[in-house]
């Protein structure tokens, strides 16, 4: 069983919901061949784009292309002729989804000249009925009873510097907020005014507070801020409350939903995405994702989150809770080649049993990182503090702590946050299917970025100046210069604390292609940073040591 929102793992049961639905129409995805007709141009992407969205593309030197431009309005106003109802657009994915009772309609327009697809992703349903339960504890500290979920990343570092997300901006695609604009947690968001958009790509309306507590839970972890009951990791940040998921079902249209709702989301300018969501089986086996097609970039969530990583966001995903059942691996979009893939530890910082695993089938390291989820702290069902157990919470912790570092490095690009948050990680030297690089250390992280701003000069080794192999190494590490006419080289390991642990003279061997170092042996394992001065040009590289 793959259900979307990742289901608690229940210890006891304290507070349990029972919905039901019935459906009896049809959706239909039908994609385009092209954009030919859109009103819009590349010239003037203000008239699609939020110019906070604009900017971030020049800011990281991120081209606006076709991807960009809106679908259609001829193909949209062709299809709208029709009694098909479109309830669901994708610029990204370039097409639509429309409801309707008549498949003879649908198959009629799938032989229309721009039409290139069209494929049913939702049909009649039987009732069906979903529960969820919730663990209460009584262990509070310093952020009330998140303490143990901030300070195992050692997000409350970054606190002290005074990096909360200010400024930053979240997108959270979920099943629903019921109650958030209600619960004492969130009074800060909206006296504020920090909830700055919100949609619900299910029922295409703006009402959000409904529905499902999911999302609700899933905020609180980053924005709730109730002093001595539970404080988030980003407080400060602004939210987008975007509704993608329709709980009553397990539908393939909701990958739909998902790609609309991160357009949603880049086109008002977020900076990142949380998504505690994942699509694996469905209502119809015959929609079902087989384990080979999770390759990255093959389902429509999964191209979704790369297209939205290469906006310029970070995209934070929930691994999934099966890694104790029949099918053990993440799910989509938790595969995408782009995505910031979360699983789960437990209080002690073990593998927590439920949380899905890697890698994929491609031999891709999956899960990316792991947070706490088995418990987690979150204002869940009701304006109170449940422990609730599953990688939907574990990712959205690590969302808001992705936020503050950022936040803290605005200048670096989405791919450098992500690759510090990965070298921080307390496995990173031997990354695994079960926890990929492992908790990170948002100290070590924060420090990894500063050493980067710091340097004079980053140059691309592979282009010119300096390559060292083999990485990760063991013994002896070969040193490889390509700098012509030199003058002086000093080479200087430093740990990931910023400390200096092994320099070298290495202006002798400037007349050697290659110069060889024995002793790496003396370092302890892990993650490092390899400078080179030579002529007054500083060369980085990264460096694993085994």
């Amino acid at each position: 069983m793959s259900k979307f929102i990742f289901s608690l793992i229940l210890f006891f049961v304290t507070n349990v919901y029972i919905s039901f639905s019935q459906v009896t129409t049809y959706k239909f995805w039908i994609g385009f061949k092209d954009k030919n007709g859109t009103q819009f141009t590349l010239n003037h992407p203000e008239e699609y784009l939020s110019q906070r969205a604009i900017d971030r593309r020049v800011k990281y030197g991120i081209e606006i292309d076709s991807s960009d431009l809106p679908v259609s309005k001829v193909y949209l106003d062709s299809i709208a002729g029709t009694s098909l109802e479109i309830t669901t657009v994708s610029k990204w994915l370039n097409g639509c989804v429309v409801k309707t009772q008549d498949t003879a309609l649908v198959d009629s327009v799938s032989h229309w000249g721009f039409v290139k697809e069209v494929k049913r992703v939702f049909y009649k349903l039987d009732t069906s009925s979903t529960s969820q339960g919730i663990y209460k504890t009584k262990v509070k500290g310093d952020y009330g009873y998140a303490n143990l979920q901030t300070s195992m990343l050692n997000i409350n570092y970054l606190h002290d510097l005074g990096y909360t997300g200010d400024g930053m901006l979240i997108a959270v695609l979920d099943a629903g907020f019921n109650g958030m604009n209600h619960y004492s947690f969130f009074q800060d968001l909206f006296a504020n005014d920090k909830i700055v958009a919100k949609y619900d790509f299910v029922d295409n309306d703006t009402s959000v507070f409904e529905k499902s507590f999911h999302g609700t839970g899933v905020v609180s972890v980053m924005g709730a801020n109730k002093p001595g009951e539970l404080v988030g990791d980003a407080t400060d940040a602004n939210f987008i409350l975007l509704i993608s998921e329709d709980a009553s079902s397990e539908q393939i249209v909701e990958e739909y939903n998902w790609a609309a709702a991160a357009e949603f989301a880049d086109s008002a300018g977020a900076d990142l995405i949380n998504s505690s969501l994942g699509y694996t089986t469905f209502d119809d086996s015959t929609e079902n994702h087989s384990y080979q097609m999770l390759t990255g970039d093959s389902t429509p969530a999964a191209k979704a989150a790369n297209i939205a990583f290469s906006k310029g966001m970070i995209v934070v995903v929930s691994a999934g809770n099966s890694g104790n059942k029949p099918w053990h691996y993440i799910s989509t979009p938790g595969d995408a080649t782009k995505a910031l893939t979360v699983g789960a530890v437990d209080t002690d910082g073990n593998y927590a049993p439920f949380s899905s695993t890697g890698p994929t089938p491609d031999g891709r390291i999956k899960p990316d990182v792991a947070a706490l989820g088995y418990p987690a702290a979150a204002c869940y069902d009701g304006d109170s503090v449940s422990f609730v157990s599953g990688t939907s919470f574990s990712s959205p912790i690590m969302c808001g702590a992705v936020a503050c570092l950022w936040q803290a490095f605005p200048d670096f690009d989405n791919a450098t946050i992500v690759e510090a948050v990965e070298m921080s990680g307390s496995q990173a030297a031997h990354p695994d299917s079960l926890l990929g690089y492992g908790i990170p250390d948002f100290e070590l992280a924060y420090n990894y970025l500063q050493n980067l701003q710091q340097n004079i000069e980053i140059t691309n080794p592979k282009e010119k100046g300096v390559i060292i192999y083999p990485n990760p190494v063991n013994d002896v590490l070969h040193i490889k210069i390509f700098v012509p006419h030199i003058h002086y080289v000093y080479m200087g390991i430093y740990d990931l604390t910023g400390d200096l642990v092994y320099f070298t003279d290495l202006t002798p061997y400037v007349h050697i292609n290659t110069v060889s170092i024995g002793n790496m042996n003396q370092l302890k394992e892990g993650i490092y940073t390899v400078k080179f001065l030579i002529d007054n040009k500083i060369y980085i590289n990264k460096l694993v040591k085994l």
